[in-house]
């Protein structure tokens, strides 16, 4: 058992890859957790558990997981629980089998990961806003096809002056639902103004 100076709380996840649940609990209980302080995840597409036991971390606490995995399965939730650790003086603790031991380092580790993931986030960004402008400048913009082309739309408008129609029966005639039409009708007063 390792003795920490903080307390440890940790954080078991059924994730792709990881040791069981309870090889996890196991691995957390023999690196110094106590039961109260293990946070475990039954359900491998939640993370409401996460969220309890980064509420539960304090300044100068020790956060124990098994794996980086356990932590997210996006970028973006984990660089924000990265970030979220860092802010809060909690340092991260990783008990990976792989690597023989605790890694003590995480502390290191965390400001260079959240660099080398905006880094990427930031390349990833600036690829698709190259890729849009060059659609654009070959006359091709993104996005869903209007439902409405402008010719039906004045048809509609059309139709609208006949006050025997109703707007479900002109959606109809058109085979657009009404709130197309209403919709079509907002963007294009919004343009007038």
């Amino acid at each position: 058992m390792v003795s920490w100076q903080n307390r440890a709380v940790g954080y078991a996840r059924a994730a792709f890859g990881s040791p069981s649940l309870d090889e996890q609990v196991a691995a957390l209980r023999a690196a110094g957790c106590l039961e109260d302080n293990i946070w475990v995840e039954p359900d491998h597409r939640r993370f409401r558990y996460l969220e309890m036991a980064l509420l539960d971390a304090r300044k100068g606490d020790v956060f124990l997981v098994t794996r980086l995995g356990c932590l997210s399965n996006s970028f973006a939730r984990f660089t924000a629980v990265l970030e979220r650790l860092q802010s809060s003086n909690v340092q991260l603790r990783l008990l990976d089998e792989r690597l023989g031991a605790t890694l003590d380092n995480c502390h290191l580790i965390v400001p260079a990961m959240l660099d080398v993931l905006k880094a990427w986030r930031d390349a990833r960004s600036y690829a698709t806003r190259w890729g849009l402008e060059a659609a654009r400048q070959k006359g091709r913009h993104g996005g869903r096809p209007p439902a409405l082309s402008p010719e039906a739309f004045a048809y509609a408008q059309d139709m609208l002056a006949d006050p025997r129609l109703t707007l479900s029966v002109i959606a109809d005639r058109l085979g657009v639902s009404r709130s197309t039409l209403h919709k079509a009708e907002l963007k294009r007063s919004a343009r007038k103004k």
